[in-house]
């Protein structure tokens, strides 16, 4: 699993960066078999004027096909990367759910025509 990080508008520590990166492979680890890339963008949406105002956006690219978009909103980097790590992890698993009941159907479908 690759982790791309982008800021917009926002300078990252070498800290920040490594925190992203960690708290994104806890929240996304279990599923590092089926996910190819992953895109942390951050980008400060106020600018000087202060407020909830880092914007984060997770792009989760799987290996077979698909992908999982969250974004969200926050005052600090931290706890934006944090909620959308989560919001990501329950997506993934919720289409990688759906996707296997997807093919569950059909395989059980192709079994009791033959």
């Amino acid at each position: 699993m690759e982790i791309q990080i982008l800021g917009r508008n926002v300078s990252l520590s070498a800290s920040q960066q490594e925190l992203v990166e960690r708290r994104t492979q806890y929240a996304l680890n279990r599923f590092s078999s089926q996910v190819r890339t992953v895109q942390v963008t951050l980008s400060d949406v106020n600018g000087p004027k202060g407020g909830s105002d880092i914007l984060c956006r997770f792009k989760v690219l799987l290996r077979k096909r698909g992908e999982v978009l969250v974004g969200d909103t926050d005052v600090s980097i931290e706890s934006a990367v944090a909620n959308v790590a989560d919001r990501a992890a329950r997506s993934l698993a919720r289409l990688l759910d759906r996707q296997r009941e997807h093919q569950g159907i059909s395989m059980s479908g192709a079994v009791e025509a033959t």
